[in-house]
């Protein structure tokens, strides 16, 4: 499994926002507008690939990181998503524990995300904690977490 960067726009973004979408938006009746996806040019977009080359069709996992306006050293972890085949094999640990050291280099010290409510025990095993009280963000039940590098 090979972890990197996917600049905005390339074929390994698009294989992403492909993915981002089947997982997250779609079982919602969500689509991206081309306004949304414009607006993650200066996101930086992680993905985990089954393969020694850059090819999007083995692109098995995703995740964004934004910057927070106003917060230089914290990005907020937004549209996290996982194909169905790879999920509970460890990917996404390993997604994370990446995203992590490419943050850390970047002079990053917190990340924060909102967490989809079954998704939070993932979430606490790697070490982020719950902040504030629970919401609902795209229809469904939402925690913020956060964690210090």
């Amino acid at each position: 499994m090979r972890f990197l960067e996917a600049s905005h726009g390339s074929p390994l973004y698009q294989a992403a926002v492909e993915l981002r979408t089947e997982s997250l938006r779609q079982p919602l009746g969500l689509t991206f507008s081309d306004d949304q996806l414009a607006e993650e040019v200066n996101d930086y977009h992680i993905v985990a690939i089954d393969s020694d080359h850059d090819d999007p069709a083995a692109m098995v996992a995703c995740l964004t990181l934004s910057p927070v306006p106003g917060h230089p050293t914290q990005l907020h972890l937004r549209q996290m998503a996982v194909a169905k085949s790879e999920r509970r094999k460890g990917v996404g640990s390993q997604l994370m524990d990446f995203a992590e050291n490419f943050a850390r280099a970047r002079d990053i010290t917190e990340i924060k995300l909102h967490s989809r409510y079954h998704a939070i025990p993932f979430y606490q095993k790697i070490g982020y904690h719950p902040v504030g009280d629970p919401f609902i963000e795209v229809t469904l039940p939402h925690q913020e977490m956060r964690k210090s590098l």
